[in-house]
């Protein structure tokens, strides 16, 4: 067995509810808390919207209070409705903790009872080989100087052909391109929340938000409508957008999808977009950044295709050189 932990997290007003459901497998712990405000956590198997007087289960929490881990038996494989209500004339911010038990992956099972097998069945050989020859030590002995003699002229006919003056790109992102990046992590959860959330939001808040998602692969089709754009901010985990952001490389952005991002905040500047909101404004930077460094690969001359080619003609020549070097000695 083994224990998969899952944190389910919001923020809420006096009466505004959230709900969620949750896949359980056996046997599973909640623990429900708040960071300011107060709120309670309706749960059922049996409704879909749990409520006061329809739950199998209710927890509390505010400022002072936490309740300790609430343990729930199901059936294998049970959907589980929860429904977060606020009840602080605040803004309530809530966690559930959520640690299901899973059973281990039957291929995973296997695979250990196979390798288990295979190693009670290994037996030490017995040692029937006699002792090598004098030639054959030397013919051994003969052969790894030669790979070892290939090896260095290859080495050394590629260090040759080297422009030792030659700036090689850079292998890292640009401090500016990560500078972008970072400060996108510096966005809270109810910021992007408060863009999600908007029904019909402000000029510019979907320019923006499309060109983030422009830059990180999707198509323009996809993101036609703000309700596309709603459902993208939503995904959690490896597909949050923060994640996402991150682990954008600019030397793997096309010159295409720059262009098509630049488009979409042509009409922008930062001071407009600071109006809106601060979390819109760092998605913004992180675009422009974005773009600048987009750009500035598409121009710099070690990123030719010319440059590459001429590489694979000196590989080429090397290999030529070795086998002929290998055949001479043979």
């Amino acid at each position: 067995m083994r224990l998969a932990e899952e944190v389910i997290y919001g923020n809420l007003t006096k009466s505004e509810t959230q709900s969620f459901n949750v896949l359980l497998h056996s046997t599973s712990t909640f623990k429900f808390y708040t960071t300011s405000g107060s709120a309670v956590c309706y749960g059922s198997s049996k409704v879909s919207s749990p409520d006061a007087s329809n739950n199998e289960f209710m927890l509390y929490s505010n400022d002072t209070h936490v309740e300790d881990a609430y343990e729930y038996s199901v059936d294998e494989n049970t959907t589980l409705c929860f429904l977060v209500e606020g009840t602080s004339q605040n803004l309530t911010v809530f966690y559930l903790e959520i640690n299901k038990s899973e059973l281990p992956d039957s291929e995973d099972e296997e695979s250990n009872k196979t390798t288990t097998t295979q190693s009670s069945k290994t037996q030490t050989p017995k040692n029937n080989s006699s002792k090598l020859s004098t030639e054959e030590i030397v013919g051994i002995t003969v052969g790894c100087i030669a790979i070892a003699v290939v090896i260095a002229i290859l080495l050394y006919l590629w260090l040759r052909d080297e422009n030792p003056n030659k700036v090689e790109p850079e292998e890292s992102k640009s401090s500016m391109a990560t500078n972008a990046q970072a400060a996108i992590m510096e966005v809270q959860q109810t910021q992007i929340h408060e863009i999600r959330q908007y029904s019909r939001p402000p000029a510019g808040v979907h320019e923006v938000m499309k060109a983030v998602y422009l830059l990180l692969g999707h198509e323009s089709s996809e993101l036609t409508h703000w309700q596309d754009i709603q459902r993208l901010l939503g995904e959690r985990g490896t597909r949050n957008i923060r994640t996402r952001v991150l682990e954008v490389d600019p030397r793997n952005i096309t010159i295409q999808q720059a262009r098509n991002a630049k488009e979409q905040t042509k009409s922008l500047d930062t001071e407009a977009v600071q109006k809106i909101s601060v979390g819109l404004t760092l998605f913004y930077q992180f675009v422009c950044s974005m773009i600048d460094e987009v750009e500035k690969i598409e121009a710099d001359e070690n990123y030719s295709p010319n440059r590459f080619a001429a590489q694979g003609r000196v590989l080429h020549t090397t290999t030529v050189n070795a086998e002929e070097m290998s055949e001479t000695m043979a």
